[in-house]
Formats: C-alpha cells, sequence, structure tokens
C-alpha cells in the first residue's frame, strides 16, 4: 500500500498534468491578432457606449495574418469598460471590427489582460 507522502505526489502530478492540457485547451481558443500595428492615436472625440472609438494613424505594420490593404488612416474599437489605446503613438494587437466585411479601416483591440494594472 502507498504511504501518504507517495499519493500526495501522484495526486500533484496529475493535477499538474490536468492544469497544463486546460491551459492548452484556453490557449487554442483564445483570440489571436489578425494584426499588429505602430499607430499615433488620436483622443476619443465622442462619447463611449459598449465601445469606444478612436481615430489612428498607421505609421507600420509588423504582422498581418489576412491578406487586405490597410488605409493609413483606421479607427479602433476598444470596450468602454477596458484600457483604451494611449492617445500618442502605440504597437497594438488588432482583430477585424467584422470578420465579414470588407472594410478595412475598422479594427478592434485585441485586449490582452496586462498584470501590472
Amino acid at each position: 500500500m502507498l504511504n501518504r507522502r507517495a499519493l500526495l505526489v501522484i495526486i500533484s502530478v496529475l493535477l499538474m498534468m490536468h492544469a497544463g492540457y486546460a491551459a492548452t485547451i484556453i490557449m487554442d481558443k483564445a483570440e489571436k491578432p489578425q494584426a499588429v500595428m505602430k499607430v499615433d492615436v488620436k483622443p476619443v472625440t465622442i462619447g463611449c457606449d459598449k465601445y469606444c472609438w478612436q481615430d489612428a494613424r498607421v505609421i507600420e505594420i509588423y504582422s498581418m495574418t489576412i491578406d487586405q490593404a490597410v488605409p493609413k488612416e483606421i479607427k479602433i474599437a476598444s470596450y468602454s469598460w477596458e484600457t483604451a489605446v494611449p492617445v500618442g503613438i502605440s504597437t497594438v494587437s488588432l482583430v477585424k471590427y467584422r470578420s465579414d466585411d470588407n472594410d478595412s479601416t475598422l479594427w478592434r483591440l485585441l485586449n490582452i489582460k496586462n498584470e501590472d494594472k
């Protein structure tokens, strides 16, 4: 028969394996950016409802996973209860606002949680 310490070690290993599997599933379902861009963001000029919209000038495109041209001026949506893009030059991860839309001016900020908040 297993002693108590050996049993605890086995249970701990099984729990770690399960946690690693769960983390893999969550990461596989996580939304991935369609574009990473360096932008010059202007302040929000209109009140926010569900989304706050900010005008931005595209300075550089670092990566794109979709085959679509991006204009020099875009609009970035962020949830009104989340942190928006700071005014000025920032690097942002974005997804299309509507995946079925061909409008390449509308983008949504991909909210990546920052532990330093």
